[in-house]
């Protein structure tokens, strides 16, 4: 198409008209011999460049996807224990009316429990919960108004927490903050485990709403009876325990009554007073003569029976026994007890979770969590998992890499092809290097973190910037084969191809400008990939003027020439 349009249009003979570049031409052209001249320190500092703004870069930790200011707020209304469905609704009604006094806001929608993905997106709804969705004019600011509608209900009973759609959207899909699993066999150590990782999680700055995943758990007794005392009063284990569960029961059911043809059953309850307790545990009076009785009715009333502690005689008598109090063989205390078991790949765990602070990185906190819970001695036979919002989004971040170097590898590759040589395309891949420092300083100008999103940017400039370096090497060879000495070519091909790879490079950043600098909602997401490749052309773009120059004549430094036809034939002979 661009040959059929020219020679249409381009019929007029071309006059050569001053203008800018005529006045940047001197100055190039003695820039450029002076880099020829200086080689070490261009690529040096190229190097240097590189490396120092990629590791601070990275030292400011990733991101899954950027921070998105969306015009809607999804509220959660956690509420207290105990909660009833009334009380509940009067809860979300007072927030919702706190809500509208919010600027911008001019409805409210809400629900309790309902199996919408709204409450999908929102992690821990609990059985009477709210979920309020607002939305907000265009030129409004959803976090904003989410940190008002906190402080408005701060002092509420019940918890409220705002947060813009996007972001509930991203943590149901990559999960949030830092997540481990402890895995163990034993109950026991498995909860202590957990509290105390939760304990160290907890002193790590930047972590919040640590939780070590046994908040539903029931509050239980524990009562461990020594075997051998009470062998020594005449009991075993399982009969100490039968006269402990006899005790804790506070219920009897009694027999059943016909009333006016409706069937009934009379359950006697304990009072109050007489109920056991656990500071009335330890005091519990236990009867060896009422487990011997047991037995014997068990056993017909003849034979002998070992498991009773005594001797057992063919008409009923026994030896009597002295009762005791259950502190004489036994200790008693508190612990908990989990409501559900969990269990991954057939292993018994419990999952330790913790917000990252506001203003926090993800990566950076969850780097600094992994080093002190590795510093712990952990109990034999316990191992955890790390698989929270960091492990997410560093596998993600792996597969883009992965493209990215088939990307820089295919690219290498049709070089060759074009160039039909190995070490021109070198040269040319030089660029690539050039482009990611500049697609680094594009970020850390902008405050931006590394995310998949902006590494999508990266690939993208490994596609587009070695153009410039295709034009600036393809010209050189052709002004050596005209006859031009290697330097002088280099010189004059930087000088002749400055206007064309400054016009293709301009023509790519300004229409990436619009996308970089908005601010709604949806330019936001692909903004890193515009500023990322507007960097990377900008200081790429500069710094292939004088570096592919540098590396063209430390590396072509054979005579290039043309294979004509009469060679062709006698390679053939």
């Amino acid at each position: 198409l661009v040959p059929a349009m020219a020679s249409g249009m381009l019929r007029r003979p071309l006059e050569h008209r001053p203008g800018l570049l005529d006045k940047i031409y001197p100055a190039y052209q003695r820039a450029v011999v002076w880099s020829l001249n200086h080689k070490a320190a261009v690529l040096s500092g190229a190097l240097a460049l590189l490396v120092l703004t990629g590791l601070v870069t990275v030292r400011r930790g990733f991101s899954f996807m950027p921070d998105m200011d969306m015009n809607s707020v999804s509220v959660t209304v956690s509420m207290p224990e105990d909660c009833t469905r009334e009380e509940a609704v009067r809860y979300t009604d007072e927030v919702a009316r706190r809500c509208m006094t919010v600027e911008g806001v001019d409805a409210v929608g809400a629900t309790i429990q309902a199996d919408t993905a709204l409450t999908l997106m929102s992690a821990d709804v609990g059985e009477n919960d709210a979920q309020l969705y607002i939305t907000l004019p265009d030129n409004y600011s959803g976090t904003e108004a989410g940190r008002e509608i906190e402080k408005l209900c701060a002092d509420m009973d019940c918890t409220v927490s705002a947060d813009n759609v996007m972001s509930g959207m991203m943590s149901y899909v990559t999960g949030s903050g830092v997540s481990l699993n402890v895995y163990c066999e034993d109950m026991e150590t498995l909860q202590s485990t957990a509290q105390a990782i939760a304990a160290r999680m907890e002193q790590v700055d930047g972590t919040s709403d640590v939780s070590d995943g046994l908040e539903d758990a029931a509050q239980a007794l524990r009562v461990t009876i020594d075997r051998t005392k009470a062998m020594e009063h005449g009991m075993t284990v399982a009969q100490i325990y039968m006269q402990i569960a006899s005790a804790l029961t506070s219920s009897t059911a009694g027999t059943d009554m016909v009333l006016d043809d409706t069937s009934m059953q009379l359950i006697i309850e304990q009072d109050e007073a007489s109920r056991l307790t656990y500071e009335k545990l330890p005091e519990l009076k236990i009867d060896p003569n009422s487990a011997m009785s047991a037995a014997t009715a068990a056993t017909g009333g003849s034979g002998t029976s070992g498991a009773s502690g005594g001797s057992l005689s063919g008409d009923g008598d026994t030896d009597k026994k002295e009762s005791f109090l259950l502190k004489d063989v036994a200790t008693v205390e508190k612990t908990v007890s989990l409501n559900t078991i969990s269990r991954d790949q057939q292993r018994r765990c419990v999952t330790v979770t913790a917000g990252i602070a506001d203003g926090r990185n993800v990566t950076l906190v969850s780097s600094e969590v992994t080093k002190a819970v590795q510093a712990m001695t952990l109990p034999d036979g316990v191992t955890i998992e790390f698989n929270g919002e960091n492990e997410q989004i560093m596998k993600a971040m792996g597969q883009v890499m992965l493209m990215l170097l088939l990307g820089v590898v295919l690219v290498y590759f049709v070089m060759v092809a074009q160039f039909q040589s190995l070490r021109e395309p070198f040269i040319v891949m030089f660029t690539i290097p050039l482009a990611f420092t500049g697609g680094f300083m594009a970020l850390l100008l902008s405050g931006t973190e590394l995310s998949v999103i902006s590494l999508i940017g990266f690939v993208m400039l490994v596609g587009i910037i070695v153009n410039n370096g295709i034009v600036l090497v393809d010209c050189i060879n052709q002004q050596r084969l005209a006859g031009m000495e290697r330097r002088e070519a280099v010189i004059d091909a930087g000088v002749t191809r400055l206007r064309p790879i400054l016009m293709t490079s301009l023509t790519t950043i300004l229409g990436l400008i619009v996308t970089a600098l908005a601010k709604n909602a949806g330019t936001s997401l692909i903004q890193p990939v515009a500023l990322v490749c507007i960097g990377g052309l900008l200081y790429a773009t500069l710094m292939t003027l004088f570096v592919v120059p540098c590396m063209y004549e430390l590396v072509s430094k054979k005579k290039l020439h043309t294979v004509d036809e009469k060679e062709l034939e006698l390679l053939k002979d």
